[in-house]
Parts: C-alpha cells; structure tokens; sequence
C-alpha cells in the first residue's frame, strides 16, 4: 500500500466502513476530501497534523474516526489533539494510548486541571491564551506553567526561543 496515493487510501477506509463527508470531522489539513489530504500530508510531511476533539467545532473528529485517520499518516508526522475543556482523563487517555502525541488545550483550563493532567501522563502539553486584553498577555506571558507545560524541543518552530 501507498500511504500517498488517494486510491489506495480511500480503498483502505472504505473497507473499515469509512465515509466521506465534511461532517465526520477534519483536521488541520483536511478540507473537503480526506483520502487526498492524508495522502498530501504524508508527501508534504508537515511536522505535525492536528484532530479537533472539540465536540462544538465543525472540524470536530472523533477518537475512533482519528485512529483511522492516523493509521494512515506516516509516522514521522506528530499528532496534536485539540481540546477545549475536556475532562483530563479523556486527554491523557488519547496521549497514553498514542492516537496523539501532544495536546493542545484551549478551554479555561486552570491549574488544578493542568495538575490532574500531569498526574496522569508526562507527554507534551500546549495551552492556547487568548491574549485580547493587555491583562491576558500578561498572564499569559507571566505564566509559569508555559515552561512546565512545553519544552522547545516539543514547541512549533513559530514558538520556538
């Protein structure tokens, strides 16, 4: 099997009875057809390719539709899980059983929730600030948990010192 060409993929999901449409979820390079953006991101080999786990997002996929989805990436592309305001056990469940290899929190995740997480896995964490107001930039900014949570070597080039 070619895990870059879009018949050969859309043959493999179709046998595990997946369908095709927008409403099955997407992820950060899925559009319209996701036989073809997995097969151009295995050629692209972008560092990392993300799942939306956010029930409320039109981008949302589920746990299962992104095992089959990531059985077809290759696996020098890393998995990023995004999440907002899911409960830790489901988070770390995901990073423990290596469907994702970094979650991206974006809900109001304070630090009793960041704690339980921890207790539960040492993969890599990225928490999302909004930084709209000077005070968000600042907490954002001043947080210490940002070191805890992501070390250069996990961080995207963009974020990197």
């Amino acid at each position: 099997m070619d895990l870059c060409d879009r018949n050969d993929i859309q043959a493999l999901l179709a046998r595990h009875g997946f369908r095709f449409a927008k409403s099955l979820g997407q992820n950060f390079l899925i559009r319209g057809d996701v036989a073809e953006d997995i097969a151009a991101a295995n050629a692209l080999k972008p560092e990392y390719i993300g799942f939306v786990f956010a029930p409320k997002s039109k981008r949302y996929v589920s746990p299962q539709q992104a095992a089959l989805l990531r059985a077809q990436l290759s696996p020098a592309i890393k998995a990023v899980g995004v999440f907002v305001n899911e409960p830790p056990e489901a988070v770390a469940r995901l990073l423990n059983e290596k469907l994702i290899d970094i979650a991206q929190l974006h809900g109001q995740e304070d630090a009793a929730y960041l704690a339980r997480l921890r207790s539960l896995t040492a993969k890599p964490l990225w928490q999302a600030f909004r930084a709209e107001t000077a005070a968000g930039l600042a907490a954002a900014c001043a947080s210490s948990r940002m070191a805890q949570m992501s070390s250069t070597a996990d961080a995207p080039r963009s974020f990197a010192s």
